[in-house]
């Protein structure tokens, strides 16, 4: 599946062959912690069918991470 922050930043969407799903980011840690445990299962047997997903809700929590940061100033170096 792949993942996309929406413009309103407070809802991503998972798109994949067969599915189309809007959460809001409040249930992103939880997602990230699913499918994580999916990938864990059975020592990793099902990793690569999962990895994809978890790669995408990552690649989220990163882009709204940044965003935050820009917003209050950190991640930057002060010009002096």
């Amino acid at each position: 599946m792949k993942a996309r922050l929406l413009p309103d930043r407070a809802n991503f969407e998972l798109i994949g062959r067969h599915a189309h799903q809007v959460h809001c980011v409040s249930s992103l840690a939880d997602l990230i912690r699913f499918y994580r445990g999916l990938m864990e299962r059975k020592s990793g047997a099902y990793a690569d069918h999962y990895e994809e997903t978890w790669s995408e809700l990552e690649r989220v929590r990163r882009e709204l991470l940044g965003s935050e940061q820009s917003k209050s100033g950190r991640g930057h170096a002060s010009a002096r």
